[in-house]
């Protein structure tokens, strides 16, 4: 008796310039492969720095634990896969040739991302990322973290790593880096709302802890040890964060009728129909085969290179 085989095809992405998202990765079998160094901390923060230039992707804070990462932006180009694509393969290889190894970097689970519909989504998400050492019991506060942990609006320069990238090659020497509010929102306000919202769970956090993991026995962790704790399995991945109840049931109502509509291109454009139009945000679909969007614009077939 022949058993059908059956391949359960990926959720298809709708990409919306504009959109904001929490980004979250963890590293293969939670190792420690990001475990804080001063080459680390260099690492990370030029491959972000150069991802999101090149993709035009705003960044609003940016925290990196020893096994995983926090990344909160706003996709201003609709570039988002292009953006992550091009962190965590950068990320990948110069982490590899910074610790003499070749096997993969990241979990085989495919990249977290949580769309923000609203700026208070935002700002929670922003005050999560901020506080991950803390809420682990790792530091006493933020800026104890010896990695990256990037919440404070900023602009600075980012030095080229000596690691993997060769002098002359097309990477260049310095990238600026820019933490930025959401679109919209006034900077001296957004950055007084952060910091109140900051300081109050660290002072909660101070008061519930008996004591912290601290900074020198983090950094003496080796890159190939790994997490212990037990862990959840095949809990549910959400697509979207709103604290409005109302906010978060109009958008799962807009993401079935997305689904549902292209669904239904698909099936149409596999019988033929070339000029089925795809639902606006069609992602793969427009990229790779040039399928033709619901307001008339079809897609442009990109290089790998995005």
């Amino acid at each position: 008796m022949k058993t059908a085989l059956t391949h359960r095809m990926a959720r298809p992405r709708q990409i919306i310039p504009g959109t904001r998202y929490l980004i979250t990765r963890r590293t293969s079998q939670r190792m420690y492969r990001l475990r804080p160094s001063p080459a680390t901390n260099a690492i990370v923060a030029y491959c972000l720095a150069w991802a999101a230039r090149k993709t035009g992707i705003l960044i609003h804070a940016f925290t990196v634990m020893s096994n995983h990462h926090h990344l909160v932006v706003t996709d201003v180009e609709g570039r988002l896969p292009e953006f992550t694509r091009e962190l965590h393969r950068t990320l990948a290889k110069t982490m590899n040739a910074l610790h003499g190894q070749w096997e993969n970097l990241w979990s085989s689970e495919r990249v977290s991302v949580v769309r923000l519909p609203t700026v208070q989504d935002v700002q929670d998400k922003v005050v999560y990322s901020a506080m991950n050492p803390v809420a682990a019991d790792l530091v006493a506060e933020p800026s104890e973290w010896p990695g990256v942990n990037l919440w404070r609006l900023a602009a600075m320069e980012i030095q080229r790593p000596a690691v993997y990238f060769s002098a002359n090659g097309r990477m260049p020497p310095k990238i600026r880096l820019r933490l930025v509010p959401p679109i919209g929102e006034d900077e001296k306000s957004w950055s007084r709302r952060i910091c109140s919202a900051v300081s109050k769970q660290t002072a909660a956090a101070r008061r519930r802890r008996t004591r912290v993991l601290g900074r020198s026995r983090i950094m003496a962790q080796s890159p190939l040890g790994r997490a212990r704790s037990p862990e959840r399995k095949m809990s549910l991945r959400p697509s979207i964060a709103a604290q409005n109840a109302r906010v978060r049931a109009a958008c799962l109502k807009a993401d079935k009728a997305f689904l549902a509509m292209y669904r239904s291109a698909l099936a149409s454009w596999k019988t033929g129909e070339r000029l089925t139009p795809f639902p606006e945000g069609t992602w793969w679909m427009r990229i790779h085969h040039g399928v033709t969007i619901a307001d008339g614009i079809s897609g442009l077939v990109l290089t790998s290179s995005g």
